[in-house]
């Protein structure tokens, strides 16, 4: 080794997590009461090899063990994500685990608090929510110098074809 070449690196062999296994130890965080990245990085250090094997983990190679992602790496796959596609995703997989959810379906819009437009006025959303699950199943951003009356017809598309059939229309 000459004085140039850099030598060995201390640091351990980094093992590239695939997405879907970074947002179910999120998720697994979360539901453990993790608040930030950090959090998420000391909960899911505490899985056992069988739990982050079960959460579709891969084996470090050099150590042959499986490994929690960092925080670095939290923040890195939850800031790539497009938080609608996400969004719409998750509300189309939870009515295909269950459709009866769509049986009682309430549509609000809210005004999100901390929330702030360019021009400052606060974001307001149109949202689907199951009153049997009590969840949002899909949201709508309501337009800028608009109101809730011309937002259903486009978060309504977002539901499942058939999905509003048999629900009494209350225009």
């Amino acid at each position: 080794m000459t004085p140039s070449t850099p030598g060995p690196s201390k640091r351990p062999l980094r093992v590239p997590h695939r997405q879907s296994f970074v947002l179910a130890c999120a998720a697994v965080a979360m539901l453990l009461g993790a608040g930030g990245y950090e959090a998420f990085e000391d909960e899911c250090g505490k899985l056992t090899q069988r739990q982050l094997r079960a959460l579709g983990c891969r084996k470090n190679p050099k150590t042959e063990r499986y490994q929690a992602p960092s925080d670095s790496t939290f923040f890195r796959i939850l800031h790539g994500l497009d938080a609608g596609e996400f969004d719409l995703r998750m509300g189309q997989w939870m009515m295909a685990q269950e459709i009866s959810i769509l049986q009682a379906l309430a549509i609000d819009g809210k005004c999100l608090r901390g929330s702030a437009r360019p021009e400052g006025k606060p974001l307001q959303l149109l949202s689907a929510v199951s009153h049997r699950l009590r969840l949002t199943v899909a949201q709508e951003p309501i337009q800028e110098k608009s109101n809730e009356i011309p937002a259903p017809e486009p978060l309504l598309r977002k539901l499942p074809q058939g999905a509003l059939e048999g629900q009494p229309d209350h225009r």
